[in-house]
C-alpha cells in the first residue's frame, strides 16, 4: 500500500519559493516505482493560476490555499487552517522546508492532530519496513535517527539535503487543482510586507566567491581580515554565521544558512564556522569549500574539500600577504 503525502510550498508576493522542487524530490524518492500520491499545497494571495500551471508540468495533485493575509508567509493562518484539509486527505507524510516559520507550523500541527514532529531531516533509510529518518543534533556534533511507529508523521527538510529534480511521470494523469478560498476575515498575525537590504557590491547570490565569518573570529574588528580575503577576488561577496549576524557584526542581510541565504557560489571560505545544521543547510552546494578553523573536531571539516587547523588571526594576514607578494611578482 502506497502512503500518501502532502507538501507545503511557500510563496512570497503570490511567486512559489523554488525550493518546491526540494519536496517533489523527497516526495518522489518515497515512490521509487514512479506511484504518485502526492498533494502540493500552494499557499497565497491570489495562486490559483500558479497551482494549475504546476499540476500541469509536473503532473502532480495541487491545492490553492487563499486569503489575502496569506501575500507573504504566514504560519500564524496556515496552522489554522491546515487541520482539516489534513483530516480531509489523511496523508502519511506531511512535509515542508525546514525553516523558522514551517517549524512554527509543523509544531502546531503536531499538536492539534496528534502525530509526532521529526524537524531538519537530512536523510532517511527504510529499516525493517521503516522509514527511519536522520537529522543532527547539538550544533552538529551527533548525529539522530528516529523512526515513527504512528501512521502519520510531520517533517520538516534541510535544505539542499534532497535533489531539486523531479521527473513527471506523464503515463497515467494525475495532475489536477483545487482551491480553497479562505473566508476568514481576522487573523491574529499579518505580514504586510518583506524588507531586504542588499549592498550593491555583496549580491550573495551572485557571487562565485564568498568568503564567511563565524564566532571563530572573536571580535567585530576582524570582519576587515574577512573583508581584504574577499578584496583579492574579482566577484565575491561576504557572508556570516547568524550568531555573526546576531551580533550585529554584519547585517542579516549576508546571514547565510536554513534562517538566511542560499548559496551556491564557485568557491566558499568558512571562516570560523562551527558548521551547524543552520549553517551548512545554506552553503553545502557551493562548488568547492576550504574551511579554517583552530578546532580540529569542527563539523564544518566533514563537507570540506579543504581544511586548514588554524587560528584565523595567524593565517589570513599571512594569506593576504602571499596574495600582494604574488601580485607586485607574479
Amino acid at each position: 500500500m502506497h502512503k500518501k503525502q502532502i507538501l507545503i510550498a511557500e510563496t512570497v508576493e503570490n511567486q512559489i519559493s523554488p525550493s518546491y522542487k526540494e519536496l517533489l524530490g523527497f516526495g518522489a524518492s518515497l515512490h521509487p516505482d514512479g506511484e504518485n500520491k502526492i498533494l502540493l499545497i500552494i499557499p497565497g494571495q491570489n495562486v490559483e493560476k500558479l497551482a494549475e500551471q504546476i499540476a500541469i508540468e509536473n503532473n502532480i495533485h495541487t491545492l490553492a490555499i487563499e486569503h489575502e493575509d496569506l501575500r507573504y508567509p504566514n504560519p500564524h493562518l496556515l496552522q489554522k487552517i491546515l487541520p482539516e484539509v489534513i483530516r480531509k486527505y489523511m496523508p502519511s507524510y506531511i512535509c515542508m522546508m525546514h525553516n523558522v516559520r514551517t517549524c512554527q507550523i509543523a509544531a502546531s500541527l503536531s499538536i492539534q492532530i496528534d502525530a509526532p514532529c521529526i524537524t531538519g531531516v537530512e536523510s532517511y533509510e527504510i529499516q525493517k519496513e521503516k522509514s527511519v529518518f536522520t537529522r543532527m543534533m547539538f550544533n552538529g556534533k551527533l548525529i539522530g535517527k528516529t523512526a515513527c511507529k504512528t501512521d502519520q508523521v510531520i517533517l520538516t527538510i534541510i535544505p539542499g539535503a534532497f535533489s531539486g529534480s523531479f521527473t513527471p511521470d506523464h503515463t497515467i494523469q494525475h495532475g489536477k487543482t483545487e482551491i480553497i478560498k479562505i473566508n476568514e476575515t481576522a487573523s491574529e498575525y499579518k505580514p504586510v510586507r518583506i524588507i531586504e537590504t542588499i549592498s550593491k557590491d555583496n549580491r550573495l547570490e551572485e557571487a562565485d566567491v564568498v568568503v564567511s565569518a563565524g564566532m571563530g573570529i572573536e571580535k567585530e574588528e576582524r570582519i576587515d581580515l574577512i573583508r581584504k580575503i574577499a578584496s583579492i577576488f574579482s566577484n565575491a561577496a561576504i557572508g556570516g554565521s547568524r550568531i555573526v549576524c546576531d551580533h550585529g557584526w554584519l547585517p542579516y542581510a549576508c546571514q547565510i544558512g536554513e534562517t538566511g541565504k542560499q548559496v551556491s557560489p564557485k568557491l566558499y571560505f568558512a571562516c570560523g564556522i562551527s558548521g551547524t545544521m543552520q549553517h551548512t543547510a545554506g552553503m553545502k552546494k557551493s562548488g568547492c569549500i576550504v574551511a579554517i578553523n583552530k578546532d580540529p573536531n569542527a563539523p564544518i571539516f566533514s563537507i570540506a574539500d579543504y581544511g586548514v587547523v588554524e587560528d584565523l588571526q595567524s593565517f589570513l594576514p599571512i594569506l593576504a600577504a602571499r596574495y600582494d607578494d604574488r601580485k607586485k611578482n607574479p
